[in-house]
């Protein structure tokens, strides 16, 4: 989402949210957020309960459409669609070395992510791993990783692009730093475990993710409190996570599921 009016700007985070998931046609919707990068280069996460323009460094800033909440389970995913979506987000954390992993596993994920695209190895066209060469996984993508992926590739013929999506669900889940961030701080040990980081925002930042995930994993519900604009000291952030919890959201799609709709799948590189 690179571009937008100024007039658009103007509105809460909760009216692009709700643009982009209606363009989206996304059930499943709670897993992922819009993420931007601040003037300090922080990632951050739309709120959508605060007007655009007091969260953005500036109007240029582009929104990034990504998994928020890394599903545990792959078989927790009720749409084909969504497990579609986060097989795209598994794709993209191989390619920026956010899912660090053995070679062997990377050819597994990567050669899953190949039988999706493009489907079975042709034993008479592919008579050697040049037919990966449009195919990048990872940033210094050796010959070595190639060939085997296109041995694992060999072995999953007859999987279409859905089951070959969660097998690579499956096996990403598995891996030690799924769906995990890292953020740099100081850890020193006392009584209890203190953190300390560089900046203010670093710190809300990270204790903000913690409620949301939180919030989203082990409650079965999260209280809405209406934020008291008229205090004139705080006590605190009245951050609250505002969006359904995995149990509100898979009650949600069994009360609300119809027949699965066709979807365009494309190559993203």
């Amino acid at each position: 989402m690179d571009a937008w009016s100024s007039g658009q700007s103007k509105a809460m985070g909760s009216v692009l949210w709700e643009s982009v998931i209606k363009y989206l046609e996304l059930m499943e919707a709670d897993y992922f957020d819009l993420e931007y990068y601040d003037e300090t280069n922080l990632q951050c996460w739309l709120d959508r309960e605060k007007p655009i323009l007091k969260q953005i460094p500036n109007t240029d800033v582009e929104f990034r459409f990504a998994v928020k909440f890394y599903t545990p389970d792959p078989g927790l995913l009720e749409e084909e669609y969504t497990r579609y979506l986060f097989a795209l987000q598994v794709k993209r954390d191989l390619k920026t070395e956010a899912l660090p992993c053995s070679d062997n596993t990377l050819a597994l994920l990567a050669s899953y992510i190949v039988q999706a695209e493009i489907g079975d190895f042709l034993e008479d066209e592919y008579l050697d791993e040049s037919y990966l060469s449009l195919h990048k996984f990872v940033p210094h993508q050796s010959p070595d990783l190639d060939l085997k992926i296109m041995e694992y590739h060999r072995q999953h013929i007859g999987q279409g692009p859905s089951e070959a999506d969660l097998n690579l669900l499956d096996t990403a889940r598995k891996v030690e730093q799924y769906g995990i961030r890292n953020f740099p701080a100081k850890g020193y040990y006392k009584d209890i475990v203190e953190f300390f980081f560089e900046s203010r925002n670093e710190c809300k930042g990270f204790w903000k993710k913690c409620i949301e995930h939180h919030a989203f994993f082990r409650c079965h519900t999260v209280k809405k409190l209406p934020r008291n604009k008229t205090r004139v000291v705080s006590r605190g952030s009245s951050y609250r996570y505002s969006g359904k919890t995995q149990k509100q959201l898979m009650e949600y799609v069994r009360e609300n599921y119809v027949k699965k709709r066709p979807f365009e799948r494309f190559i993203w590189q």
